[in-house]
């Protein structure tokens, strides 16, 4: 099943993609007829858009914020905290892909836009700038204003656009929330020229995402701590009674192993499950600690065609092989303590250790799964890897990756491996011959 979020996946030639899509953009906008190849989520934004009034053949949007307004925009946004984290994520992006980076407020609101000079300038064209309003109800379907729209990560691709003028362009977002209350509180996005297009570029903003949540749950805590200290030495000195404890419950403690093929899921207790769609849903949960509705759960599990009984029914399932008290219900969410082999790769690479990363990292997540969210998280966790190990440029570290089976197929990686050995390396040699061999599988394949 292909992920609904995603607008191209790696076999798709994105120019003709672009033309099929234009084609349908006409039909569908110019003579109301039905129309294939394009996206549901698609459809009903093009409708939302529509019926705000925006005009398909506009010039983009306009600049909504003047100066002093944006200036305090961003004084008192949440995400200032989190700006630098976002792009020194991305700031390893590859330079040929001319990408614009931006940062939206959960209004859709452009805060903050840098990335390749010329890209930026060819983006005020269209109006994609600092100040400007990119919601649906101002810029039609996009992916910062779609992604505000659905709370979700988004690829908007050339004529998925509504509006004409953003055609030449593929822009992936990811929506940035609240660690604490979950509150959409932003959303950072990819923009390039759409022949860049590829379905890892989604992971990337995603990552971003991911990166600005991680520091502003740090400063929470911080905050936190500092906050309880005086009250920690007021009680000191007050030395006060212990009060009578009073029994309490105990948390199951939750094992998951995702990682690679045999994924299990097992309690302290000892009771374990290893079925899939229980696996699936165990995992997504843990990825959403703030609980999930049961409709946002089958969307995240079976996309849009899945249905709320099913997820009910799986729930029922896991509790019946596991225990009662490992999920809550109304929100959907974990009440065990969860540990989990790729969240332990995640806190690896957030600590700046690749090396322990990449070993710990023993193979995709949930290979064989075929939810979306599964689907994003798995393709999020193998980019991050390969770009932790990269951007060391360590010659170790990348053969290692070459050798892991993710890395195999990575020929950027396989030059970056030549790049960094030096001239008369016996080792240069056999890296020349891993490129040339990369390359060979790689034309073959297309």
């Amino acid at each position: 099943m292909r992920n609904p979020w995603i607008a191209v996946d790696a076999a798709t030639d994105p120019r003709v993609l672009a033309r099929e899509l234009s084609r349908a953009h006409e039909l569908a906008l110019g003579r109301d007829e039905p129309t294939s190849g394009v996206r549901e989520l698609v459809l009903a934004s093009w409708r939302r858009s529509l019926a705000a009034g925006v005009v398909p053949d506009a010039d983009g949007s306009a600049v909504r914020l003047a100066h002093d307004e944006l200036e305090r925009r961003r004084a008192v946004s949440p995400l200032a905290p989190a700006v630098h984290a976002i792009f020194e994520t991305l700031a390893n992006l590859d330079g040929d892909a001319r990408h614009v980076v931006a940062i939206a407020d959960a209004e859709a609101s452009l805060l903050w836009v840098t990335g390749d000079p010329c890209a930026v300038e060819r983006a005020r064209a269209m109006g994609f700038q600092e100040g400007a309003s990119w919601a649906e109800s101002d810029a039609g379907t996009n992916a910062v204003g779609t992604t505000v729209a659905l709370d979700h990560a988004i690829q908007i691709f050339s004529a998925e656009h509504l509006v004409a003028a953003v055609h030449p362009w593929t822009c992936s977002a990811a929506p940035i929330h609240d660690p604490v209350s979950g509150e959409l509180i932003g959303v950072v996005d990819l923009t390039a020229d759409l022949r860049s297009a590829h379905p890892h570029t989604l992971s990337l903003a995603a990552m971003a995402a991911h990166a600005a949540e991680t520091r502003l749950r740090n400063d929470a805590v911080a905050r936190s701590r500092r906050a309880a200290e005086p009250h920690s030495a007021a009680r000191m000195l007050k030395r006060p009674r212990a009060p009578s404890p009073r029994p309490a419950t105990p948390r199951p403690s939750l094992s998951l192993r995702l990682l690679g093929h045999g994924a299990t899921a097992t309690l302290r207790s000892g009771a374990s499950e290893h079925a899939l769609r229980s696996i699936e849903l165990l995992a997504v949960l843990a990825m959403h600690p703030e609980g999930m509705t049961a409709e946002q759960l089958a969307l995240a599990m079976f996309g849009e065609d899945g249905k709320t009984v099913t997820v009910r029914a799986q729930v029922h399932r896991v509790r019946a092989r596991l225990a009662e008290g490992v999920l809550d219900t109304q929100p959907y969410r974990l009440r065990a303590r969860v540990q989990s082999d790729a969240a332990e790769v995640h806190r690896l690479l957030a600590a700046g250790r690749p090396a322990a990363a990449l070993r710990a990292y023993r193979g995709s997540l949930l290979p064989t799964s075929e939810a979306p969210a599964i689907v994003a998280a798995r393709e999020l966790l193998e980019e991050s890897v390969r770009r932790s190990v990269l951007t060391t440029a360590d010659p170790a570290l990348l053969r290692a990756w070459l050798a892991h089976p993710a890395g195999r197929e990575d020929l950027a990686a396989a030059r970056t491996l030549v790049a960094v050995l030096p001239s008369g390396d016996p080792r240069r040699a056999a890296a020349t011959a891993l490129v040339s061999a990369i390359t060979r599988r790689l034309r073959c394949v297309a």
